[in-house]
């Protein structure tokens, strides 16, 4: 989009895009489709783990839902939402998110230590690989869209991504990847903090910031 900004060409027989690895704002969404001309945007989530998509909207959905969800599990995927005891929990109750089908992968290369983490068999014998998709910190269950939509929120970030980092003492810390508006700085770490725990308390507040 930065080179279409740049050089005012932009592609002309595009219908319908694709982002993919979690929601994107709806911003972004409206702002894509302004500027590369499609009709049409659909949002997937998957991992390499899971080659690669288990989620995906679909051409009937509304732009709403298309901005603030991932859509439906693919076929042949199975995707539920456990809590820390493994327990699967109800919709819309958080908690990690885990897949299974016929495209997951067999482990990571030379990794078997690895691959048993987030590999497991339940009870029935069924594979899932547990995507690690929320962060623990200190105790407190992180869900990083939340932070995400509050740092784009920022009039001087265009685009940010919250993960969860390795922490001696707390398990995790929150680490967020930030963009900032053409023109201007990125704010400095510490308005970035204030910005996110104004909102969402202390605990979401990123520890390191890029």
């Amino acid at each position: 989009m930065e080179v279409i900004a740049q050089t005012g060409k932009r592609p002309r027989r595009l219908r319908t895009g694709i982002a993919s690895g979690s929601t994107i704002s709806p911003s972004l969404v409206k702002q894509v489709k302004r500027c590369m001309g499609v009709g049409k945007m659909l949002i997937a989530y998957g991992m390499t783990e899971t080659i690669p998509l288990t989620f995906m909207t679909g051409l009937g959905d509304s732009d709403e839902k298309g901005a603030t969800t991932v859509g439906r599990v693919m076929p042949h995927t199975t995707a539920n939402v456990i809590d820390k005891n493994e327990n699967i929990l109800l919709r819309g109750e958080r908690g990690e998110l885990c897949a299974r089908g016929y495209a997951l992968q067999k482990g990571y290369w030379k990794s078997a230590a690895q691959t048993r983490e987030v590999m497991k068999r339940d009870d029935n014998g069924v594979l899932w690989m547990h995507t690690g998709d929320q962060a623990m910190i200190g105790g407190e269950n992180i869900f990083p869209r939340e932070i995400e939509e509050r740092l784009v929120s920022h009039p001087y970030i265009s685009e940010a991504s919250v993960v969860g980092i390795a922490d001696p003492r707390y398990g995790e810390v929150v680490t967020s990847f930030l963009k900032a508006v053409d023109g201007v700085m990125r704010p400095g770490d510490q308005e970035v903090r204030k910005h996110v725990s104004n909102t969402l308390g202390q605990h979401n507040k990123p520890q390191y910031c890029f």
